[in-house]
């Protein structure tokens, strides 16, 4: 949902309501009553890569860099992504698998995709 200037005010669906359900569970959790967690939406055009030089953009130059303590996305947690940044286990499944002819082999084709 946006505002009259175009700025993002909620995030609907799976992903903004999970991030509604952690900030409200950080936020009962806090009884310092120091820390108030609120959240700031943004559109990013890409959830990130790694230039080069060694720097990320997208949403994980959002967190490498210090501007986001959490960012909820339907993202791949590579290996390289994984020494970044740390990542939950997924709350979503895309429904998007692999197939391949059947085989009488006994081989396991698909050991380079476990973990």
């Amino acid at each position: 949902m946006k505002d009259n200037t175009g700025a993002v005010t909620d995030v609907t669906g799976v992903v903004g309501e999970l991030v509604k359900f952690v900030i409200a569970g950080l936020n009962d959790n806090d009884t310092s009553g120091v820390i108030e967690y609120e959240p700031h939406y943004t559109l990013l055009d890409t959830v990130g890569s790694r230039a080069t030089d060694g720097t990320w953009n997208g949403a994980m130059g959002e967190v490498v860099a210090g501007n986001a303590d959490l960012i909820a996305a339907f993202m791949v947690a590579t290996g390289e992504r994984s020494r970044a940044v740390g990542f939950t286990p997924p709350f979503a499944s895309s429904g998007y698998s692999m197939m391949r002819a059947a085989s009488t082999t006994k081989e396991d084709i698909w050991k380079w995709i476990k973990p």
